[in-house]
């Protein structure tokens, strides 16, 4: 296991997002962490102005799939994980 993943352990109020990981980690690593810490709190990001949604969409869309997370948890990575967090609405 990677150091970052023996110093970041899950929780129910842990969120990671993706802006940067997928340009500073390996795919191995990125893919490590989406697995460690679930579909459930991981947000899409871009890092903006650095990098931007129409070259992040489809990198991180490939990861997830990746990952092994099935449609309804790319969902969620992309949209309902932040809806839940921002405005509290269970799904």
């Amino acid at each position: 296991m990677m150091t970052i993943g023996k110093n970041l352990e899950p929780e129910t109020n842990l969120y990671l997002d993706t802006s940067n990981a997928a340009h500073t980690l390996s795919t191995d690593q990125f893919i490590e962490l989406l697995q460690r810490h679930g579909s459930d709190h991981i947000l899409f990001g871009t890092d903006w102005p650095w990098f931007d949604h129409a070259s992040e969409i489809p990198l991180i869309e490939s990861l997830l799939e990746k990952a092994g997370f099935d449609w309804h948890q790319r969902a969620a990575v992309f949209r309902t994980n932040a809806e839940k967090l921002f405005f509290n609405r269970q799904r």
